[in-house]
């Protein structure tokens, strides 16, 4: 019980003491603690100023690569559109060049059936009248020899040379 009874004496005397402490202290190193406090204080306020400053950078950094990232998207996108757009017309060309071609081909083809027709049907009338001067000169000689067959038969061979059928209807090339 000696520990909870107040002596006056010894309080004032602790008073007293403290006083005296708190004199010393504030006349030998209360400057320098305080000073210490207070650097300490400015810099941990100068480092929540440079966190906050660097993370409203690092915001702004991550902002400004969120929005390249949309436009590396958007021009991909782009170019692979671009690159659907262009094999598409490239395959039109293609298909309408290969048509032209084939369009040609086959033109060119007809021409060359065609002449190969206008050949034969001429050498076939060249056959044709070849023979039909040598029928009609064997059959003129057989007969009388008149001057009217002789003509009937060149002016028949004539009409053969020129393509009309014989008779006048002109319906002899088939």
């Amino acid at each position: 019980m000696a520990l909870l009874r107040v002596d006056p004496g010894l309080v004032i005397w602790l008073w007293i003491t403290f006083g005296i402490i708190l004199v010393v202290l504030r006349l030998t190193v209360w400057d320098r603690i305080v000073g210490g406090l207070d650097k300490r204080s400015q810099r941990i306020a100068s480092d929540l100023d440079s966190a906050r400053k660097a993370g409203e950078k690092a915001g702004a950094v991550l902002a400004e690569y969120e929005q390249k990232i949309r436009e590396g998207r958007a021009e991909a996108a782009r170019i692979i559109e671009d690159a659907r757009v262009e094999a598409s017309r490239l395959k039109e060309d293609i298909l309408r060049q290969s048509q032209v071609e084939a369009k040609d081909l086959k033109d060119r083809a007809a021409h060359e059936i065609e002449r190969a027709q206008e050949d034969a049907e001429r050498a076939l009338r060249g056959q044709v009248v070849s023979l039909s001067f040598s029928i009609a000169d064997a059959i003129l000689k057989r007969e009388t020899g008149s001057a009217d067959n002789r003509a009937f038969a060149e002016e028949f061979a004539k009409k053969l040379v020129a393509g009309t059928a014989p008779g006048g209807s002109g319906a002899g090339r088939n």
